[in-house]
């Protein structure tokens, strides 16, 4: 199935850094290539980010998208907990 909202679930590794919750979500975002934008929604187990892409694509394009925004040093504290469509 094709779609254009995800929602990425953003996680910090050490609860030292979860604080920073939202300096990471906007930095993930930052990251994204041409084509795509998000938004944070803060929950209580993590960050929660809804992806969108301009174009529908398949989840595994989603979750390549974030997979490799986190690849950036900036993020080497955090993980991605699941990545879903909707």
């Amino acid at each position: 199935m094709h779609t254009r909202t995800f929602q990425v679930t953003l996680q910090a590794k050490d609860p030292d850094v979860a604080h920073n919750a939202s300096i990471a979500a906007a930095r993930l975002i930052s990251l994204l290539p041409p084509g795509w934008g998000g938004r944070i929604d803060d929950v209580a187990r993590g960050t929660v980010l809804i992806l969108e892409s301009e174009v529908p694509v398949p989840l595994g394009t989603a979750a390549a998208v974030t997979a490799s925004a986190m690849a950036d040093v900036s993020l080497r504290d955090w993980e991605v907990g699941r990545c879903t469509s909707f």
